[in-house]
């Protein structure tokens, strides 16, 4: 289950929005990833509202604790950002931009099931 099971998350040095388990608001988005898979199924989630979440772009901000700096300089933010440190260390469950998802706490989610589509 992928709420508590072992399940492969978005990998180091390729992790734009932090390591996690990636969902889109968009469904077109959704389709072009699940084409990827072996198993081209879209499934429906619901992320329990008191969840935390970190818009992306106020992930700056909180790039040190303290004098430790934890970031990563904005122009390598491409590929790696180490957002997923900074939202667990701050708290936060979701990180969000724009129509991506990005899931670090699995409790915060449940299933609907497949789309039709």
């Amino acid at each position: 289950m992928i709420n508590n099971g072992k399940i492969p998350i978005s990998g180091v040095g390729n992790s734009t929005k932090g390591r996690g388990l990636y969902f889109s608001e968009a469904k077109g988005q959704a389709l072009f990833h699940a084409k990827k898979g072996t198993t081209p199924l879209v499934g429906k989630w619901l992320l329990d509202v008191s969840g935390r979440v970190l818009n992306f772009k106020d992930a700056a901000p909180l790039r040190s604790i303290g004098d430790i700096k934890i970031g990563v300089p904005y122009k390598y933010m491409e590929y790696e950002s180490n957002v997923d440190i900074i939202a667990i260390l701050s708290g936060y469950d979701i990180i969000k931009k724009d129509a991506t998802i990005n899931v670090l706490n699995r409790g915060k989610l449940y299933w609907l099931g497949f789309t039709d589509y």
